[in-house]
């Protein structure tokens, strides 16, 4: 029987019984949280970032937690681009008097031919 748990002090004894070993693995100290940060996060960050700083501020995050972290940080700037395209006059794709539907929702947004997509 094979099984993972982040809380193993919350199983039971009946459980614990099952297992023949248990190895625990520690949280990552701080070199290792520097090092998990820096696979992860994306390269070519618009400014220079302090992976030690982040490791400092990270005490006590599993592994799990910093890569979740560290995705949850790379999906903030198309949230943002996401957010802005939908409060945008043209994200309204409702018929405009004279429209049969949609024709409108498309102005302003790039469109794989204008992006250079083509080119790839």
């Amino acid at each position: 029987l094979l099984a993972a748990s982040n809380l193993p002090w919350d199983l039971d004894a009946a459980m614990l019984r099952r297992f023949e070993k248990r190895i625990l693995v520690d949280l990552p100290d701080p070199a290792a949280r520097t090092s998990l940060f820096r696979h992860f996060l994306p390269p070519g960050a618009a400014e220079p970032l302090d992976f030690s700083d982040f490791a400092r501020r990270t005490e006590g995050f599993s592994g799990s937690d910093i890569r979740l972290l560290c995705k949850e940080a790379a999906m903030r700037p198309l949230r943002r681009l996401l957010q802005r395209l939908e409060s945008s006059p043209t994200a309204d794709c409702a018929p405009q008097e004279g429209e049969t539907g949609g024709e409108g929702c498309r102005e302003g947004i790039p469109q794989p031919h204008e992006s250079g997509a083509a080119d790839c």
